[in-house]
């Protein structure tokens, strides 16, 4: 009765643990994403400042 128990949260374990690497895989590629938006964005922005740079300072 014990083993069988066992042997079920092991399996559990190995699930849960497939599913935080993929959900640490979705994270990785959600922060790039999320990096390269902010860099565009202050890119954008500095491009605007510059161009307004009378109004902006």
């Amino acid at each position: 009765m014990n083993d069988p128990m066992r042997g079920r949260i092991r399996e559990l374990l190995r699930v849960d643990s497939e599913a935080e690497t993929s959900t640490k895989r979705l994270l990785a590629i959600v922060g790039v994403g999320a990096a390269l938006l902010l860099l565009t964005l202050w890119l954008f922005s500095g491009g605007v400042t510059r161009h307004w740079n009378g109004m902006s300072h």
